[in-house]
C-alpha cells in the first residue's frame, strides 16, 4: 500500500513505529522531570551529555558492525585496556623527564595503534575463520579484560600528566547567573560559592562524540565503504557475487568497532 493511500490514523502509527525509541525517550524526560527534583536542570544535562559521550562513541563503531549483520561484545574491555595502556605510557614518560604534551601524544598514538589490533582478531576470525561473531569477540572480551587487569594490577594509574585532565573536560560556555559568561575557559577572579552556581554549556567531550557520529553517518550514506557494509548486513552472498571484497571489508569494520 502506499503512503498517500493511508488514511491519518494509518499515517500517525507508521510515523509511532518508526521513531518509538524517540517517543519513549521523551516520556522518560517528562516522567522523570515530574518524580525527581532537578532533573531537566542544567547542570543535570551536562552530566547526561558528559557520561553518555564515551557510549555514544563506542556506539558509534559498533553500528558498522550490527549493520553488517555481527555483533561485537569486546569494545567495552577493550576501552579498559587502551585506557590503561595509554595512561601507562603517559606515566612512565612524564616520570621520564619528557614534556606533558610529548607524553600524552604518545599515549593515544599508541593507544589508538594497540586498540586497532583487537578489531584485526575480531575480523580474522569472522571473516577468515567464519567463527560467530558472537563467539570471537566474547573471547577478545576475556583476553583484553585479562590484559587490563594484569598491567594495571587491578588498581588506578597514578602520577599521570596534570595536562591529562584538560583534555574533553571542559565546557563551550560558562554561564554565572547574575555575573556573566565567558567562552572556553571559567571567569577569572570566581569566588568559592561562585563555583556552586557556575553553568557549563555544551561539554567539548560530547561535541566530539558527535562529531564522529557525524563523519561516520557520512561514511554510511554516501561513500562505498558505508553502500558495502548495507550490502553485506543485507545479503552476504549476494555481496561477494557482486565483487564486493567481502573478508577485507568485515575485518575493517571490526578495527572500525575496536
Amino acid at each position: 500500500m502506499l503512503l498517500s493511500e493511508l488514511n491519518p490514523g494509518q499515517r500517525f502509527l507508521l510515523f509511532l513505529g518508526k521513531n518509538w525509541v524517540v517517543f519513549f525517550l521523551l516520556f522518560l524526560c517528562v516522567l522523570f522531570s515530574f518524580t525527581g527534583t532537578g532533573f531537566l536542570s542544567p547542570k543535570t544535562l551536562n552530566n547526561i551529555l558528559i557520561t553518555s559521550s564515551p557510549a555514544l562513541l563506542l556506539a558509534a563503531g559498533e553500528t558498522f558492525v550490527i549493520i553488517t549483520g555481527g555483533i561485537d561484545l569486546s569494545v567495552g574491555f577493550v576501552r579498559g585496556l587502551i585506557s590503561v595502556i595509554s595512561a601507562i605510557i603517559m606515566r612512565d614518560l612524564y616520570a621520564a623527564g619528557y614534556s606533558p604534551y610529548v607524553a600524552i601524544l604518545w599515549g593515544i598514538v599508541v593507544g589508538i595503534g594497540i586498540g586497532l589490533l583487537p578489531g584485526l582478531v575480531n575480523g580474522i576470525l569472522v571473516a577468515k575463520f567464519r567463527v560467530p561473531p558472537f563467539i570471537a569477540t566474547l573471547g577478545i572480551y576475556g583476553v583484553a579484560n585479562g590484559f587490563a587487569l594484569r598491567l594495571s594490577q587491578g588498581f588506578p594509574i597514578t602520577f599521570l600528566p596534570p595536562e591529562v585532565g584538560e583534555i574533553g573536560n571542559g565546557f563551550v560556555a560558562y554561564f554565572l547567573p547574575g555575573k556573566g559568561y565567558s567562552f572556553f575557559k571559567r571567569p577569572a577572579g570566581m569566588l568559592p560559592e561562585d563555583m556552586r552556581n557556575l553553568i557549563g554549556v555544551v561539554p567539548f567531550a560530547f561535541l566530539i562524540a558527535l562529531l564522529f557520529i557525524l563523519i561516520f553517518a557520512f561514511i554510511l550514506s554516501r561513500t562505498p565503504f558505508g553502500q558495502h557494509t548495507y550490502a553485506i548486513g543485507g545479503n552476504i552472498d549476494a555481496a561477494r557475487r557482486a565483487g564486493i571484497p567481502v573478508d577485507r571489508h568485515l575485518i575493517k569494520v571490526y578495527m572500525i568497532s575496536s
